[in-house]
């Protein structure tokens, strides 16, 4: 768990919001614009228990990415079974509370 922390303290400083952090210059790239790290860190928070994570990242990235048309054009393999997944795991949390 540290070292996912650790990890992500540092994209939320020197990324938050773009697809990815490049750790040693501490800048960002973009593949897609839609803040990939936050979609791809859903998951991985609701398994370690991080619920709170997992709310900022849902509500930062759920409309750029269930409606971005790029996502859906350039790689609907992976775009689809996220949106499904972060709308499974959203329901899951609501059900939760």
């Amino acid at each position: 768990m540290e070292a996912f922390l650790h990890a992500w303290s540092a994209y939320k400083k020197y990324a938050w919001g773009h697809d990815e952090l490049k750790p040693i210059s501490k800048s960002w790239q973009e593949w897609m614009g839609i803040g990939l790290t936050i979609v791809d860190s859903i998951d991985t928070m609701y398994i370690m228990g991080l619920q709170q994570g997992v709310w900022i990242c849902i509500l930062s990235s759920a409309k750029e990415v269930m409606f971005h048309p790029a996502c859906l054009s350039v790689c609907p393999s992976v775009c689809l079974p996220v949106c499904l997944s972060v709308s499974s795991i959203t329901q899951k949390i609501v059900d939760e509370f």
